[in-house]
């Protein structure tokens, strides 16, 4: 029931009535559709990393293991960079939006900006937290193979592995 006494009931097909409102702030209404789940067509690419970790590499021994390192390097780093390029576009997005919003020449202006940085930031923010640990953990194991790799070259096995 309304404040007055009349029901609220939204009209059939849910189509708006004069009699219905909807329970949301109206500033909120704008975000309501927002989806707060956004797919990422690139979730294969690096899923496997969010949540691993990593083990230290042993010592390079053999001019087969040091092959191996350096393609297991190669992979991970492609999605490493790839993760990067992606989260790095949502930056440059995000600082435009702010950009926008401190340039708006009017309250109404300022208003739509600061809605679209919103819903950026509220459409992106689950993937940018997954992407920051899986960049995490790769940038922890690339790390540790390129020492392996470089302590195997400084004892001077490394350029007969070539």
């Amino acid at each position: 029931m309304d404040t007055d006494g009349k029901r609220s009931t939204p009209a059939v097909g849910g189509a708006a009535s004069p009699d219905y409102e909807s329970g949301l702030d109206p500033e909120l209404q704008a975000y309501a559709d927002v989806d707060l789940d956004e797919e990422d067509k690139d979730a294969e690419l690096y899923r496997s990393y969010v949540d691993w970790k990593p083990e230290p590499h042993a010592a390079v021994r053999s001019a087969e293991q040091y092959k191996q390192y350096e393609e297991e390097y190669r992979s991970k780093y492609d999605v490493y960079h790839r993760l990067n390029q992606k989260y790095g576009e949502v930056v440059r997005e995000a600082e435009a939006q702010r950009a926008a919003v401190e340039a708006a020449s009017g309250p109404e202006e300022r208003h739509r900006c600061v809605m679209a940085l919103w819903r950026l930031g509220a459409s992106k923010w689950k993937l940018l937290e997954v992407w920051k640990r899986a960049r995490r953990n790769l940038h922890a194991d690339l790390t540790d193979l390129r020492d392996r790799v470089a302590e195997y070259v400084a004892r001077g096995e490394g350029a007969k592995a070539q």
